[in-house]
């Protein structure tokens, strides 16, 4: 059995993540945030008051395989960042389930890490 990962093949909410709100966070942020032809962070308009939620968004048009590969490397990319110290406080609100079940539908390698060097 598969769950169908996008039915519509569309633009797609594949994460939600929350991030402190320092100066350093935003500015990595709009960075990973400029304006790109396949995906878009955004502020979350689920956000409860007092939380910095972001959606990532993907074009599903590029691709199944193309558009789950660029989600792994999104979010191996903030949680990077939230190592180095380039974002404060990080956390997963929901997605990762959803790019789990894709990943191994698509068969396809589940470390985070090769996604920033792979291409997707």
């Amino acid at each position: 059995m598969t769950i169908p990962i996008n039915p519509t093949g569309t633009w797609q909410t594949v994460a939600i993540f929350e991030v402190d709100d320092t100066a350093s966070t935003l500015r990595a942020l709009t960075i990973m945030a400029e304006p790109a032809d396949i995906y878009r962070i955004v502020p979350s308009p689920d956000s409860p008051a007092g939380r910095r939620w972001f959606d990532v968004i993907v074009d599903f048009t590029v691709g199944e395989r193309r558009a789950v590969r660029l989600t792994q490397a999104l979010i191996a990319s903030l949680e990077k960042s939230f190592k180095e110290g380039d974002i404060g406080a990080f956390r997963m609100v929901t997605g990762r389930e959803w790019l789990e079940v894709a990943i191994a539908q698509l068969a396809m390698p589940l470390d985070f890490s090769e996604a920033l060097t792979e291409p997707y």
